[in-house]
């Protein structure tokens, strides 16, 4: 039986968790180094590159792709609206995602991905998306 699904209208926001997610892998990296027997300056160099890299990731974070709206329609393909006005539509075929419990990756081409954590969308938003995508991944 075939039913008729209204399109899930998707708004994401900055994740905290992907932030916090950030910051403990590159502590990591830096408690790797400085525990290492690796000479002093080669640990102050390897500390500042680590820095650098965290800084260049919570902007990429920070700044999002630009995805101002998602919009998953009922046949199954994306409409993006980007916070400067475009819009692209995404074919079902094109567009892949990989669905964890408390993560989704969307993947819409080679360069677009969105990464969404539970703080990322509305609760009841979240859980539409993934019981959609679940829906998808069994056809």
């Amino acid at each position: 039986m075939q039913y008729h699904r209204p399109p899930l209208i998707l708004h994401p926001l900055q994740s905290r968790v992907a932030m916090r997610l950030l910051l403990a892998m590159f502590g990591a990296v830096c408690l790797a180094v400085w525990l290492s027997p690796a000479a002093l300056p080669i640990k102050f160099a390897a500390t500042l590159l680590a820095l650098l890299l965290y800084v260049w990731e919570r902007q990429k974070l920070r700044c999002r792709t630009g995805i101002e709206r998602l919009v998953l329609k009922a046949d199954g393909d994306w409409e993006l609206l980007f916070d400067d006005g475009r819009r692209v539509d995404v074919p079902a075929a094109r567009m892949r995602a990989y669905v964890m419990p408390n993560f989704i990756r969307l993947s819409f081409d080679s360069r677009l991905r969105l990464s969404l954590f539970p703080d990322s969308l509305e609760a009841d938003s979240f859980r539409a998306l993934k019981v959609r995508l679940y829906g998808e991944q069994d056809r």
